[in-house]
């Protein structure tokens, strides 16, 4: 349906002319007969004057609530639309962050640098290994240098750390 189209009328725009015959078949006026000018109020008028002017306000106040519900109408349409119109974009920018999220690349795998920690990583060495070493130590020879570098070489690959 347009923005000037309700059912049983037309919307104008404001500021186009408006017929007499739309706003009386709009307010349901269509049968009375228009009266002559309304006169300024005056003590003197006379019955059928002031019937009148009652009815002519009625008719006015008539025509001036229909202009209301139309122009609500196309109010309540126009809003409607827009929220549709927002509905959407939400949609659309929760589809395009989705496959930003997707097409993203995952983070770079860990590399092994990072992964073994400086004195093989391993299972803590047992309590024991290090006073084993330590016996073994004691039991070299003053100045046995190759003998304890073997030593400091078997025990680092069972896990001790020893320098």
């Amino acid at each position: 349906m347009d923005d000037h189209e309700e059912s049983g009328g037309t919307l104008v725009e404001p500021g186009e002319p408006v017929s007499g015959e739309d706003l009386a078949r709009e307010t349901g006026l269509d049968d009375v007969s228009p009266e002559a000018p309304r006169q300024p109020a005056s003590r003197g008028r006379t019955r059928e004057e002031r019937e009148a002017g009652r009815l002519a306000e009625q008719i006015e106040q008539r025509i001036e609530e229909a202009i209301e519900r139309r122009w609500q109408s196309a109010k309540d349409r126009r809003l409607g639309r827009l929220e549709d119109e927002v509905r959407e974009l939400r949609l659309r920018l929760a589809r395009r962050e989705g496959e930003a999220a997707a097409s993203e690349t995952p983070p770079p795998a860990p590399r092994a640098s990072h992964i073994i920690q400086p004195g093989g990583g391993g299972l803590p060495p047992a309590p024991d290994l290090r006073a084993e070493y330590e016996a073994q130590v004691a039991g070299l020879r003053p100045g046995d240098l190759a003998g304890l570098m073997e030593l400091k070489r078997r025990f680092r690959a069972r896990g001790l750390e020893v320098y």
